[in-house]
């Protein structure tokens, strides 16, 4: 009897780990994939602007802005999913 429970005890570890490693693999695979749809989307946006834009934008600033807003971006929507999927498995 104890040992089925101390065999419990491990399964129910092993079960956890194998689980949050999937998690950690599943999001990290979906903040790529959005991050890298953003910068797509941007890229595909900045190349079909006219030359007039750039000539009135400043390289630096415009280069910063694009990388901050793709940064945060990055932070905020991760962290709204990984919310969202804690409190689907809480109610669980």
């Amino acid at each position: 009897s104890l040992y089925r429970f101390g065999y419990l005890l491990v399964s129910v570890f092993v079960i956890k780990n194998i689980v949050k490693y999937i998690s950690s693999f599943t999001t990290t695979r979906l903040e790529e994939s959005i991050i890298k749809n953003i910068r797509e989307k941007l890229f595909n946006k900045i190349t079909n602007l006219p030359i007039e834009f750039f000539n009135k934008s400043k390289q630096g600033y415009l280069i910063s802005t694009i990388t901050n807003d793709v940064s945060i971006l990055n932070g905020s929507t991760i962290s709204a999913f990984t919310n969202f999927i804690r409190d689907i498995i809480q109610l669980l």
